[in-house]
């Protein structure tokens, strides 16, 4: 029942914290802890200017790390959680792209052009062994 929706897609524990219910609250997340962590999810990420897309010391989003524990949740959790952290425009770490590594990996391409550039150059206009 914790992860029931009603017709605005409120679970009972929206529904309650909205209410300010805190002793239901209490009955709720003993009866199923797992059902507060999307509503928790929700609020810090509405109410904080976290970067949803931040990662770890193993280079993991928030997106890989739920990905990592699906399964591991009660049924209709896993979904909430999804839904929040797309709602945020959350993406794996492999779809993240840094952008400066892109204008770091393009410079360096364009170094190497123009030093092969320069040899070819330089070997056509003074062969090896002279004219």
């Amino acid at each position: 029942m914790c992860l029931a929706r009603d017709r605005d897609s409120a679970n009972p524990f929206r529904v309650a914290t909205m209410r300010g219910k805190v002793k239901i609250l209490d009955v709720l997340f003993q009866a199923n802890p797992h059902a507060a962590r999307a509503r928790i999810i929700d609020l810090v990420l509405n109410k904080t200017k976290i970067d949803v897309n931040a990662t770890n010391a193993i280079k993991q989003t928030a997106m890989d790390i739920h990905f990592l524990r699906q399964g591991t949740e009660p049924e209709g959790a896993d979904r909430d959680i999804e839904d929040l952290l797309l709602k945020f425009h959350a993406k794996r770490e492999k779809d993240t792209i840094d952008p400066k590594w892109i204008t770091d990996q393009r410079n360096a391409l364009i170094i190497v052009a123009v030093l092969l550039a320069t040899i070819a150059f330089q070997a056509g206009v003074t062969p090896p062994g002279g004219v």
